[in-house]
């Protein structure tokens, strides 16, 4: 059963120049945003028997795995729980507006907060963020409607290699029309290995026939490193989609 009460816990706020959000010092804080285009509806899930169904999170629990049981099953808002300790972002994800979550302790609800706001906010908590929570919160703002730019930002701009790399796999979880040209320009921008090897990745992250299409420009591609096509034959070879299979088989000479 839903669990969600109000605290009437100490109020922080972040960094000043940044979106304030009324959160408690300890504690969870919950708020809702208008989510991208195809937002998949996410809660926990139980396998037993299939499609998978929806069960309540807990959210105070080691498993942090969460989706969608189905494509089709979309929202058009999200809810961001964020939990702290001595003022500290502790904890974070985004679920469905009507998952259904627990919690060891009560969840100040912060209502509807303009998507733009949240973003700001959650961008503000990156430098800070351990690499768990560092994924989490990308995996959030990937989700928040119009979040394409920002998220490509952070790909192409971040300090933190890490951060640059999980951005590319979260714009390609959100299918983001914008991922195909980004990845393409910034291919030849990028100085880290690592991070051009995740941008490649998540091209084919996209839906089969999109993914298809933009690995076989990386391989036709011969300003880009031999390793770079390399990775992207491999994944092509991941992707589920005659596309992928016709163009791999001409590669390869086979009739």
């Amino acid at each position: 059963m839903k669990r969600l009460a109000f605290a009437a816990a100490l109020l922080v706020s972040s960094a000043p120049g940044i979106a304030e959000l009324a959160v408690p010092a300890e504690g969870w804080a919950s708020w809702e945003v208008a989510a991208i285009d195809g937002a998949e509806n996410r809660c926990c899930l139980q396998w037993r028997r299939k499609p998978a169904s929806h069960i309540a999170c807990d959210l105070d629990g080691v498993n942090h795995g969460y989706g969608s049981s189905s494509h089709n099953d979309t929202v058009r808002a999200m809810r961001v729980y964020a939990r702290f300790g001595a003022g500290k972002l502790e904890s974070l994800r985004a679920l469905g507006p009507a998952c259904e979550v627990s919690s060891r302790t009560p969840i100040r609800d912060l209502g509807a907060i303009s998507h733009e706001e949240s973003a700001r906010w959650l961008s503000a908590q990156l430098p800070r963020s351990g690499e768990r929570l560092l994924d989490d919160t990308l995996s959030a703002l990937s989700v928040h409607r119009g979040s394409a730019p920002r998220m490509i930002e952070l790909a192409t701009t971040d300090a933190n290699p890490k951060v640059r790399a999980q951005a590319w796999f979260w714009l390609s979880q959100a299918g983001a029309s914008e991922t195909e040209p980004a990845v393409a320009a910034a291919l030849r921008k990028e100085a880290d290995p690592r991070v051009r090897k995740q941008a490649i990745f998540a091209l084919s992250q996209l839906p089969a026939e999109r993914a298809a299409q933009a690995l076989a420009a990386v391989v036709a591609d011969v300003s880009l490193s031999r390793e770079d096509r390399k990775h992207a034959i491999f994944w092509m070879g991941q992707v589920d989609s005659p596309i992928a299979t016709t163009y791999l088989d001409r590669l390869l000479g086979t009739k």
